[in-house]
């Protein structure tokens, strides 16, 4: 049976090999995981000939490390509010449904909360989830478009508009 310690080291048990791989998160909160080492030792105590390394599946099980450590990593890592609401666009939906207000409403919250906070959204959601702050730009224009915010009466934030409020209920 698989085991993990809390330093993303994962033990893998076979018949005739024990593998630990350590996995790393470049950046925290992506969601992947890069292989920092793996060692392989050999159950009966023997030497590892090159013939029996060329059988061990390293893919494979570079895959069950991976998932052992997703699966605890989901259960127990603390999400932002922000992950919630901006969910829809961390996930790759080419080839999926068009995003719809609901899913841009999130996002327009979630860019109130920022600008309150006096950070630039675009430039702040790059640096914590990835992509490029271009991306996030037009997405921010999206919402607009949608109309989904509004100008402050002081002209220099931007506020939920109606349409939002209705959508967030």
């Amino acid at each position: 049976m698989p085991t993990m310690n809390d330093s993303h080291t994962v033990e893998i048990q076979r018949d005739d090999y024990s593998a630990r791989l350590t996995l790393a998160e470049p950046r925290p909160g992506s969601g992947l995981w890069d292989l920092q080492s793996i060692e392989l030792a050999s159950t009966d105590g023997s030497h590892l000939a090159p013939g029996r390394l060329r059988n061990v599946p390293f893919a494979a099980l570079h895959e069950e490390a991976v998932a052992m450590v997703r699966q605890r990593s989901s259960a127990t890592r603390f999400k932002r509010p922000s992950e919630i609401h901006l969910a829809p666009f961390l996930v790759d939906r080419r080839g999926k449904a068009k995003r719809t207000d609901d899913d841009f409403v999130g996002l327009a919250l979630e860019l109130v909360n920022a600008e309150m906070q006096s950070h630039k959204a675009a430039l702040l959601w790059s640096n914590i989830y990835g992509g490029s702050r271009k991306t996030w730009s037009n997405r921010i224009t999206e919402a607009k478009n949608r109309g989904l915010l509004e100008r402050h009466p002081d002209g220099f934030a931007w506020m939920l508009s109606a349409k939002a409020a209705n959508l967030l209920g």
